[in-house]
């Protein structure tokens, strides 16, 4: 089985905010990214060590295609454990590489999940969290 059919048979991280470990300290955060070309929509929640600022748990739903599923999966595994400050390093090549790569028409699901990466680091909660 190829880290794409893993990835999509088998996804990691599947759920939301109310799936989230409940272990530690932190707070919990959750965006939504869509491709409106195609219409897949990514939901990804994280909960952010708010001392530590590390993503200490990450969770995702994807409306859409078999490679979108394939790279919210890996995304959630490239995450964890990283610090909010360096996921600026994920991007869609990254999580291609990472799901053992994508042929062109798939690449937009890599572009989704890279969105999400920059939601992330857009996101006004967790800018507050960090600062605070």
């Amino acid at each position: 089985m190829t880290l794409f059919e893993d990835h999509f048979r088998q996804p990691k991280n599947v759920g939301g905010l109310e799936d989230l470990s409940n272990e530690g300290q932190g707070q919990a955060f959750e965006i939504e990214v869509d491709n409106p070309v195609c219409g897949d929509q990514l939901t990804l929640a994280v909960k952010v060590d708010g001392k530590e600022k590390v993503i200490s748990d990450a969770k995702y739903r994807v409306l859409g295609c078999a490679a979108s599923i394939a790279c919210g999966s890996v995304l959630t595994e490239l995450i964890i454990g990283k610090s909010v400050s360096s996921l600026s390093e994920i991007d869609s090549q990254k999580i291609s590489e990472s799901i053992g790569g994508l042929d062109g028409r798939h690449q937009h699901a890599a572009l989704l999940a890279a969105d999400a990466v920059k939601a992330i680091l857009r996101s006004s909660q967790i800018r507050q969290n960090l600062d605070g």
